[in-house]
């Protein structure tokens, strides 16, 4: 399971060229609870199955040897506390394109959907392998707004 964390720089949820990998982001293979849904408490809870940190091109992987659902959760560092405001919400074996959700608003974890992972039949593009490598995740930084004591006064005046 993997793949890569980048700088959605356009925010169109898809990696374009010059789009550049982030590095050093925590990445976590969770197991959902026995609801099979995100989320939850009680026989319900997630839980980590494992952790890494994507490499200096934003690239991550876990080996799991096991069937069954998962998902992967990203925390997204300081520098870039936004997903891609576009996102697949099913796991469509594309490479390259935004699978984090943030219902959490900025800053909070950037969530996959859940990947259903089969001997001989990942969810993937081929439905023939053991490999899901089509979870990505673009993230970007939070936009800078400049407020000016003339940026106010226009403001007030249109208001007025």
């Amino acid at each position: 399971v993997g793949d890569l964390v980048w700088n959605d720089a356009d925010n169109d949820g898809l990696k374009d060229g010059g789009e550049l990998g982030i590095s050093d982001i925590v990445v976590q293979l969770m197991s959902p609870g026995a609801d099979n849904a995100i989320g939850g408490t009680g026989s319900n809870a997630d839980t980590v199955v494992a952790s890494a940190l994507t490499d200096i091109s934003g690239n991550y992987s876990f080996l799991t040897y096991n069937a069954g659902r998962y998902y992967v959760r990203v925390t997204p560092p300081a520098s870039h506390q936004l997903a891609s405001s576009v996102r697949v919400a099913t796991d469509t074996g594309i490479d390259n394109d935004n699978n984090g959700a943030q219902t959490g608003g900025a800053g909070n974890f950037s969530l996959s959907p859940v990947i259903i992972l089969t001997a001989g039949a990942e969810p993937g593009a081929t439905n023939a392998g053991n490999d899901e490598l089509t979870i990505d995740f673009g993230l970007r930084p939070c936009p800078t707004i400049a407020l000016s004591p003339d940026t106010l006064a226009n403001v007030n005046q249109a208001a007025a």
